[in-house]
């Protein structure tokens, strides 16, 4: 049996074609994160976080408001 240990130094780096950024368009902040770590890896449809937003919520309202005006129903700001 011939055997031989071989000392050296090396970087470990992440490839770069398998990384992606999120870029939102719209104001606000993140309010839960499922990852607890840089560079963890995420399946497609596997939630990574959660933002809230004003502009959002606004706009969401108004789109319920929307919906829901043929019933007279309205939905009441939080």
């Amino acid at each position: 049996k011939l055997e031989r240990t071989v000392r050296t130094v090396g970087r470990v780096e992440v490839d770069p074609t398998r990384i992606h950024h999120v870029h939102t368009k719209f104001s606000g902040y993140i309010q839960q994160s499922w990852a607890t770590y840089a560079g963890q890896p995420v399946t497609t449809g596997e939630p990574l976080f959660s933002v809230y937003s004003e502009e959002l919520y606004a706009t969401e309202l108004e789109y319920l408001n929307a919906l829901r005006s043929a019933s007279g129903a309205r939905v009441s700001s939080r």
